[in-house]
């Protein structure tokens, strides 16, 4: 893709004040600070060690890199944006958080694990004579979910999990209530 055009298209992108909002600073420091303090109360309560504590905090202040890539299926090429959290200040975080979860993760019986896997499932499906086939283009997929549905849904499943405290010394409180930051939403 042209330059020119990427840059047009990123801007519009952006331009979605439903999706985006535009800071006036650079508020990673404080929500470094933020966890930091939360890393600290954890490791204090002894629901982390001193070895987890130093495997989460993070060490640098590198704000998350948005860039997209075209979706050359479509038409106009619009772009699908992700974020590169690769040293950002809750990498770490994130990468223990995934690890606790990744048990919990496919196992609804509405989880595909890839387009063919779909393709499979979607082959068995028998449609009646009054019924035809929805297909749903879903746009900006993670900032239009029902966070505290899916919070609730997480809990749930963790509430249920018989291994988790194999995994992680933290009890299940799924975001609490002081946070809110681009990292964590309430």
């Amino acid at each position: 893709m042209d330059s020119v055009d990427y840059d047009e298209k990123i801007n519009v992108l952006l331009s979605d004040e439903k999706t985006y909002e535009k800071l006036a600073t650079d508020a990673t420091a404080k929500y470094k600070k933020q966890l930091m303090t939360i890393l600290s109360k954890l490791r204090d309560e002894a629901k982390i060690t001193q070895a987890q504590y130093d495997l989460l905090r993070p060490s640098g202040e590198v704000t998350p890199r948005l860039y997209a890539t075209p979706k050359i299926h479509k038409p106009d090429n619009p772009l699908r944006p992700i974020v590169d959290y690769t040293g950002s200040i809750g990498y770490n975080t994130s990468r223990a958080l995934a690890d606790i979860l990744a048990p919990i993760v496919g196992t609804s019986i509405h989880h595909v694990n890839n387009s063919q896997h779909l393709a499979q499932d979607l082959g068995e499906v028998i449609l009646e004579k009054d019924e035809i086939f929805v297909s749903h283009d879903v746009v900006s997929l993670f900032t239009n979910t029902a966070v505290n549905q899916t919070f609730d849904i997480i809990r749930d499943r963790l509430s249920r999990d018989q291994d988790l405290k194999n995994r992680t010394r933290t009890q299940i409180n799924i975001c609490p209530s002081h946070l809110t930051t681009p990292y964590t939403t309430n």
